[in-house]
Parts: structure tokens; sequence; C-alpha cells
């Protein structure tokens, strides 16, 4: 038990419950004063000055006040006075000093963080740091910016109107006078700059750079005498202008007390003055103003040629004389060529024999007794009579294509007369009878007396049609040892010949008084219908069939039958069968196979069936009471905390695996599956199973979650179905069902 001395009073008890006002008490375990204050007891004290020895800070205490109350405390009373303390100093106000601030060695001052400070290294300098990057040295050496070259750390000096009077950009090692951008020199100058001397390797500027005098290596190469600029090595060697490769544009004339040469060419619009002649062996002729090519031509290369009939003749180096060439029955006079008649266009010429390679042509009359093409006769006029012939081996053409020819008289001819277009006659005769009259209105055709008919036509082809307009006329018959094809047939039809009436095309009715006796098929097509019949005897009664396939009329039904005479459809009685017959249902329809209806199905009484399958159906919903849970030993559940939110979904225990099990209807094939939950990142696993069996058969790989799998193809079985097996990784997996696609088996 604490023990408490009390002045006047205590309570014995480690902090006195109550003590009257300015009673004192103190608890000798804890070394702490405590004074009544009305009701309140309090262990703050106020002094008015407190002298001691040492003053000792308990470990427990985390900060101290100077002064509780309004105005200031001075701390010390002698500016010589060392107050040491250990352990940081935070000042959440102002601090000011009259003295110093003494660091020790690579102690900082810094803001915020370590990253913006000031730091006394050792007693050398002083660093100063800006977001971990150091900005500058402070040094009995000097002042060094960016020591570490840190490319974001950029030097600036601002002058009265200036911002960038002068720039260092510490990222691009460039700077800049006057300008925050900086080119690709190294300093860029904003402004004009005037120096009393500029070394450099390079200098250029985008302006004017003036200069009094330009000097190289210890040599004066430029300077303005104030009339006159003046290049040159002081006189001693020539002065280079420009840069190989790229031209020099000189603005103004230029003007040498020496020569002006040059060791390629010099080009200029006009050159005045006189050219020397000792050096022009560059000048090129060619190039010269006013140069024509064709008034400078080699006459030893040019050359003269006698054409025929003339000689002489070569090269204009020389003076040439062409000569006319004196021949058989002509002379070469001085001033003209003769020959040993006269042929003046009034002139009687006389030749023996004209042979020309080209045409013979005439304004006038050409007269001959007799006329020859290619050394053979052609023409022929003896005791008045004209001859046409080539020699009698080739016919002769006369005419021309589009101009017809008139010949009076009669053509005979001992072999054939034949023409490519047509030959026109009022009669045309065969072996001296008339043949074809075509005088008058009508034309006639006649054989001669001897000839028993007369045959129209090309004889050998008999594919070649006679087409004959108008109405045929016959006094006798028509017959034809062929077929005879015709829209319509007007008359008796002898039954003799009749084996086969066809018609090429439609055949419109056929009305017949009396019986249709057939030894063979009645065939017509789907428009072909027989009406008016009070009844048919026959056998059978195809249509649309070969004698083999299609409908029989027989005489007791009407069935239809196959390639292999199976009967398909049979009308009997009241009985309409569909498939193989059987004599024991009176009356319906029997349907041996399926029957796909691109419309409704429907009956009056019951449909009845083995199976119905509703060939619409697309796809087999996956329900969450189609999962159960595997052997982890608890059950799948529905999580419905969230319900007055609307919402459910199903999970299983911990990370254990689900399995759905799935029927697929018959008639059907299952073909895609797809499992939706939370989780993406689990699978889901398709096999078949069947009842009969434990072994099961993968059929679709291990698939993500929301993710559509297109299975191997199952179709339905009397024993199969599918088994989905679900992952999960936590009771946070939330599976909400999913679906099979399915197709007609």
């Amino acid at each position: 038990m604490a023990q408490t001395i009390q002045i006047r009073r205590g309570t014995g008890s480690a902090v006195p419950s109550s003590l009257l006002d300015g009673e004192l008490a103190i608890n000798l375990d804890l070394g702490q004063l405590y004074y009544g204050s009305g009701s309140t007891v309090l262990n703050d004290f106020r002094f008015k000055n407190l002298t001691a020895e040492n003053y000792t800070v308990s470990s427990s205490v985390t900060h101290y006040t100077f002064q509780a109350l309004s105005g200031s405390t001075d701390f010390g009373d002698d500016s010589a006075d060392i107050h040491k303390r250990t352990g940081s100093l935070n000042v959440s106000g102002a601090l000011s000093m009259d003295g110093d601030i003494e660091l020790s060695n690579n102690d900082k001052i810094f803001v915020g963080s370590s990253g913006t400070e000031i730091i006394a290294n050792n007693d050398d300098y002083w660093k100063i740091n800006a977001n971990g990057l150091e900005a500058a040295r402070f040094s009995s050496a000097g002042v060094i910016i960016n020591e570490l070259g840190a490319a974001p750390v950029d030097f600036r000096v601002e002058s009265d109107s200036d911002t960038h009077l002068l720039f260092v950009d510490a990222g691009a090692n460039k700077m800049a006078i006057g300008t925050d951008t900086v080119s690709d020199s190294l300093l860029t100058i904003d402004g004009g700059v005037k120096v009393t001397h500029i070394t450099a390797s390079v200098i250029s500027a985008s302006g004017n750079l003036t200069a009094a005098l330009i000097n190289s290596h210890g040599h004066n190469i430029g300077f303005f005498d104030g009339t006159d600029i003046n290049l040159g090595y002081e006189n001693n060697t020539p002065i280079q202008i420009g840069k190989v490769g790229n031209p020099t544009t000189i603005i103004g004339h230029i003007t040498a007390s020496g020569n002006i040469s040059a060791s390629g060419t010099i080009t200029a619009n006009s050159i005045v003055g006189t050219v020397g002649t000792a050096a022009q062996g560059t000048i090129d002729h060619d190039s010269l103003a006013n140069f024509v090519a064709n008034e400078h031509i080699d006459h030893s290369g040019v050359s003269i040629t006698a054409g025929a009939g003339l000689t002489g003749g070569g090269t204009i180096a020389a003076t040439r004389d062409i000569a006319i060439g004196a021949g058989t029955g002509v002379t070469v006079n001085a001033n003209d060529v003769a020959i040993g008649q006269d042929v003046a266009t009034t002139a009687n010429v006389l030749f023996n024999n004209i042979t020309a390679s080209g045409n013979i042509s005439s304004s006038g009359d050409i007269y001959s007794s007799r006329y020859y093409a290619n050394e053979q006769l052609a023409l022929n006029n003896v005791n008045g009579a004209i001859t046409l012939g080539y020699d009698n081996t080739y016919p002769i053409n006369i005419g021309k294509t589009t101009n017809p020819i008139g010949i009076y008289g009669n053509i005979t001819a001992s072999s054939n007369i034949s023409a490519s277009g047509n030959i026109y006659s009022n009669e045309y005769y065969t072996d001296g009878y008339s043949s074809l009259n075509t005088s008058g209105t009508q034309g006639r055709v006649f054989s001669a007396a001897a000839i028993t008919g007369i045959q129209i036509g090309r004889n050998g082809t008999p594919n070649k049609n006679i087409e004959l307009l108008g109405p045929v006329t016959a006094s006798g018959n028509i017959s034809s040892s062929g077929t005879v094809t015709a829209n319509s047939i007007v008359g008796t039809l002898a039954t003799a010949a009749q084996a086969n009436i066809t018609s090429v095309g439609t055949l419109g009715s056929l009305t017949v008084t009396g019986n249709i006796t057939a030894n063979g098929n009645i065939v017509g097509d789907d428009g072909t219908s027989i009406t008016n019949i009070a009844q048919i005897e026959l056998d059978n009664l195809y249509f649309d069939g070969d004698g083999t396939t299609g409908f029989e009329l027989g005489a007791n039904d009407i069935h239809a039958v196959n390639s292999d005479g199976n009967t398909l459809l049979r009308l009997q009685n009241s009985l309409i069968e569909v498939g193989n017959p059987d004599a024991t249902i009176a009356n319906g329809i029997k349907l041996a196979y399926n029957v796909t209806a691109s419309s409704n199905i429907s009956a009056s009484g019951t449909v009845t069936a083995n199976s119905f399958i509703e060939t619409s159906r697309t796809i087999v919903k996956i329900l969450p009471t189609d999962f159960v849970p595997n052997d982890g030993g608890r059950p799948v559940m529905i999580e419905d905390d969230s319900i007055g939110s609307n919402e459910l979904f199903l999970f299983s225990q911990g990370s254990f695996d689900m399995y759905a099990y799935i029927e697929i209807p018959a008639g059907y094939t299952a073909t895609h599956v797809k499992i939706f939950g939370s989780d993406t990142s689990q699978n889901f696993t398709t096999y078949e199973g069947n009842t009969n069996s434990k072994t099961i058969a993968v059929k679709g790989s291990a698939t993500a979650i929301g993710t559509e799998k297109d299975i191997t193809d199952v179709a339905c079985t009397t024993t199969n179905y599918l088994v989905i097996l679900v992952s999960s990784d936590g009771s946070d997996d939330e599976i909400y069902g999913g679906y099979v696609k399915i197709i007609p088996s």
C-alpha cells in the first residue's frame, strides 16, 4: 500500500481523494505533490523562481510546455549560456535566434523529408538537395551547380527584365543567353553580342556577324579598310571561299588585279574581254552561244550517191558531177535526152510488145484482137463472137460485186450455172421440160413426164428442214416415211400407219369419240388430264413413271411403287396408307417412316407415337439444382444473405469442386456447353457418362468460367448423359447456372 505524507491532513491513500483548500499531500512512492482546490485534487504547481542543480525529465514524458499561460518566456538569462538537449527539437512555430546554429558534421537542415535539405559536409562545404537531387555546393573554392550532372537540374540566372539572362539546360548539355530555348550548338544567344576577340572552332549566326578584323592562326584573313572588304591571307597565299561540294554565290562584281583561274569550270552568262589562246584547250566549241550544229559538218563524211540511170557522185569534200546514163534508143545531149521516136502526148507511139509489172490503164480505148492474162487466153474476138474463158481451164468472173452485169441474149452452159447470190428467171427447165414456172400470181412445180415424183430439199441431208409458207393442199394423200409434225392436223386420220401420235410442242387437246387403245404407254406431264370418262379398264396406269415406278391404278386400288416394286402409297376404299400396306388397318393413314412438316401437325383425335421430338429446341438450361458436391463432405449451398438486394447464387464449401448431371433430350445432339459464375479464373470440364457404367469420357477440355466450349458432339442414346465438373478455389466462387446447346440428331 502506497504511503502518503500529509501536511496538516492526509487521507492515507496513494492519491488523495479529497483535500481542503491549500492542503498539501505527497506520495512517497511516486514523489508527486498534490493540493486541494475546492472539491478537486490537483498536482500542477507554478513557481516564480525555481533553481535546481539538475533538471531531469522522466522518460515517460512525451513533451513539456514552457508557458501554458499567455505571454513570452525566456529560457536562460545569458547569451553565453549553453542549453544542451539530447534528442530532437520540434518547434511548431518560428525559431528566432540571436546566436549561431551549430551543426555536427554531416548533420542536416531539412524540410518535410530528407530529400529537400541543407547538409554540412564536415567542414568542407555546404550541400543543397531538392527532391533527392543535388542542386548546388558552396565551398571556399567556389560554387558548383549540379555537381552530379542530373538532367533535371537546370541553372538559371534572372536579371531585372530577363528571366533567362543566363540559362544552362542540364539535360541537353547546352547553354543559352537571353532565352530558355537551346539549339544544336553549345551556346545559343538571343540578342546582339559584342566581343573584343572570339576564338572558336566554328562560328555561325542566323543574323549578321560583324567584325573589324578576322584573324586565323595569327594571320589576318579579312579586314575592312573603310571602303572595301579585303580578303586574303596577308598576301601570302590565296584564300578559299565556300565549301567543297557547295557552290558559293557572290553578290556584285568581282574585280581582280591579277588572274582569275579555276581548277574546274568557269560558267558565266557573259565573258567580256580578250580570251587568251594558250590555255584554251578546254573551251567547248559546241557549248558556245549561237552554235549551230548543222553549220559545222565534216565534208568527208557526207556523200552524194548516183541513183538509177545516173552516174558519178562521191563525198562533198570536192566538187562532184552527176550524169545521165545513155542506153539503147536513148541519146544524152547537152541540153536534153532523146529516144528513137516522138513520144509527145499528141503523137502516136508504136511498140511491138508492152509488158508491165503493174497495171496498164488508159483514159481512152485500148484496141486488141486478143487479151491474155498470165499467158492464158482470156478474151478472143473471132468472127464477131466474143469468147470468155481462161483457156477452158478455170471459170471467169464478170462484173463487180456491187454492180450488176446485164447480158442480152441466151446463156448456154455445157456445165452447171451457179451463183453466190440469187438467180432470177420467169421459168426454169430441166432436161428440156419446164420444172418451175414463176410467172403469174401462183408458182408451179412440174416434173418430166418420165419422173414419178418431185422431191424438195437437199438429197442426203434429211435434217435440213423445208419451210412451206402458206397451206399445203393435196388432191391425193400426204405421206411420210418419218414423223409428220404439225400444230394442227385437220381431217380423218387413217389407222393403218398411226403407231404413234406425238407433238413437238404441247398437244393442246385430243378429242376421241371412240375407244383409245394402246399397246404401249400413255404418257402425260403434270398438266395432262383425262376428263368425262365413264370407265377406264386397264391393268396399270402410271403417272410420271416409267412403267415400274410412279402411281399405278389397279382394278381395286391406286398405289405408288418404287424401283424395287415396293408399294409406298396406297388408296383403297377409305384407307390411305403410306409405307408398307397393312391389311389389318381398315381406315386412317399409316406412316411407316418419319414425317417432317414445315407447319403444324394436328389431329382431332389422339396422336400416338413412341416419342415426340421438338425440332425447334436449341438449348438445355443448367440450373443450380443440377449441381451436386464432390466427396469433401459438405453440400453445395445457396447463398441468400443478399436476398433483400435480389441476389442468389450457388457456392461450394471451401475449395471443393461440384458436378452437374445433364440429360440430353431424345433425338438431339449436344454441341456446346457454357457455365456462368463470378470467378473466371476457374474452369469447367465436360464428360459423357452412362447409366450402365462408371466410366466417363472427356468431351470438352477445361474451359474458363463464362466461356462457351465447343465440345465433341454427343448424340442422345438410351443410357448416356453429360457430366460437367466445375472447379473452385474458395467459398466466394459464385455459380449462377449455364446451358447446353443442342441440335436435332
